[in-house]
């Protein structure tokens, strides 16, 4: 029973962290390729409008294309898993093995051989309605051999597959492609304007081509480190989520056949030097096996390996505010505009488009919200996993401070402020100086993020939050940069 309520917790943890990166990986690189071609993209389908009809259809192409991806892996995935007749089978005593396990875990599972006498994996696969656990042919005799060690990465295996593992695996991995596909297209735009720039200044001599490759040279490197940025947190992510699993499914196969030290022990451990392992330790989709070990007891060492979390939210969150800024003040940063002229432009752009500016505020506004509020139920659901529901205060405390890490990593890569930076000699002094709404805005959203979290830590540090509360918390920073908005700009 426990070891099914703890894959019940699995599925819940597995699902909000996909539907959080699916948020980002769609969201983000759809509002790239929707403001690098807005002619191209304003009259294909919906009639909304400029700049709303250039950023909807941007999404439906990456919906379209991620479909397209998801089928094509479902089937790649079928013909993996689909073996001849003639094919031997994994004999009776792993198959009971394996029901049993199955049965108490909760779900319904059937093994499978594969490959040759060299290949030692185990893994789980999905597709359709079937569960199966893969097992290499020459790992089979384990059974007898190493039974108890055997039974333990069964079991691990198992679940993944009741945590629905493979499948989100095989989500994430299609939107990944997609975005990397938007983000490289968008970035060949780029490439391409600079081309065709620099042929064009080409007849003037070499003197003319060199101005226009300085000229670019700015927003072709806030380009490439905004696009980089994203993708190296997408990664960092992406292996954090992984490691965490694991500690998950070891949770629940110690709950269903007691502690499996002996089959962490089997596993090969990291060699090399200290960077080696520091690197390897960074980047591997498998948490080293002497901190699997320690998370069976010590249930803290599953929050230390999320915390590229919040990074990642500070990131979405500043993206999607400086995304929403840029729109709505099209060339009025402070190098060509007063904030009494930028408060002027949106009167205008209030009065001739409300409904345009009304919908871009909601639409920020609700990305916002719903990252935040996906961020703050996961975590809710690791304090449940790790046994109690006492939040290690120390490791709460640092939320806001990763998440001014992301907020300050858009703000780096975003071209508006590279812009400004260097037109006023790369003094950030000067630009918060000139430009007080913008930096406000973003304070604002970080002093909600300190409200939201010392309303988790302060009775003790206790979390006994309803689905309400996680809402509450998560709309907090969003009021906050709502409200320096209307101060700045709303008079």
């Amino acid at each position: 029973m426990r070891a099914a309520a703890i894959a019940a917790v699995m599925r819940r943890e597995s699902r909000l962290r996909t539907w959080l990166l699916l948020l980002i990986v769609s969201v983000v690189p759809s509002l790239l390729v929707g403001t690098s071609f807005p002619f191209t993209l304003t009259d294909l389908l919906l009639p909304l409008g400029p700049p709303l009809s250039h950023m909807a259809h941007a999404g439906l192409l990456f919906a379209g294309t991620f479909c397209i991806l998801l089928i094509m892996a479902a089937e790649l995935t079928r013909r993996k898993v689909r073996v001849p007749e003639s094919s031997p089978g994994v004999g009776p005593t792993v198959s009971h093995v394996l029901q049993d396990l199955a049965r108490r875990v909760g779900i319904e599972a059937e093994a499978q051989p594969f490959g040759g006498l060299r290949s030692r994996g185990i893994e789980a696969v999905a597709v359709g309605r079937r569960r199966i656990v893969r097992i290499a042919t020459a790992r089979l005799r384990e059974v007898n051999t190493h039974p108890e060690a055997f039974r333990f990465t069964l079991a691990h295996e198992l679940a993944h597959l009741a945590a629905g593992d493979p499948r989100a695996d095989r989500w994430i991995a299609c939107a990944y492609l997609a975005a990397s596909v938007f983000m490289l297209v968008t970035f060949g735009s780029v490439l391409w304007e600079v081309g065709s720039t620099a042929a064009t200044a080409w007849r003037f001599g070499p003197d003319a081509v060199a101005g226009s490759l300085r000229v670019a040279a700015l927003p072709l490197a806030a380009n490439a480190m905004s696009m980089g940025t994203l993708a190296l947190l997408l990664f960092f992510e992406r292996r954090s989520a992984m490691r965490l699993r694991e500690f998950h499914a070891d949770a629940v196969a110690t709950a269903l056949v007691g502690p499996g030290a002996s089959a962490i022990d089997r596993l090969q451990g990291a060699g090399g030097g200290a960077l080696t392992r520091w690197v390897r330790r960074l980047v591997s989709d498998h948490p080293e096996k002497h901190f699997r070990r320690r998370a069976l007891s010590e249930h803290t060492v599953a929050f230390q390996a999320d915390r590229i979390l919040f990074v990642l939210q500070g990131y979405f969150a500043a993206t999607v505010i400086e995304m929403l800024l840029q729109v709505l003040f099209v060339n009025a940063s402070p190098n060509v505009s007063t904030l009494a002229e930028r408060q002027q432009q949106l009167f205008l752009v209030l009065e001739h488009f409300p409904l345009t500016v009304t919908t871009l505020m909601v639409a920020a506004a609700l990305l916002t919200f719903v990252s935040g509020l996906l961020v703050f139920r996961r975590v809710k659901v690791l304090a449940d996993a790790a046994g109690a529901r006492q939040v290690p205060a120390r490791l709460v405390t640092q939320v806001p401070l990763l998440v001014g890490v992301g907020v300050g990593l858009a703000l780096v890569s975003s071209q508006t402020v590279l812009w400004e930076l260097s037109s006023l000699g790369w003094r950030l002094d000067a630009v918060v100086e000139a430009d007080p709404d913008r930096a406000s805005v973003y304070a604002a959203y970080l002093l909600g993020v300190v409200a939201a979290i010392l309303l988790i830590i302060g009775d003790k540090g206790r979390w006994s939050l309803t689905r309400g509360g996680t809402a509450a918390l998560a709309a907090l920073p969003v009021a906050f940069a709502l409200s320096a908005g209307l101060r700045f700009y709303i008079r």
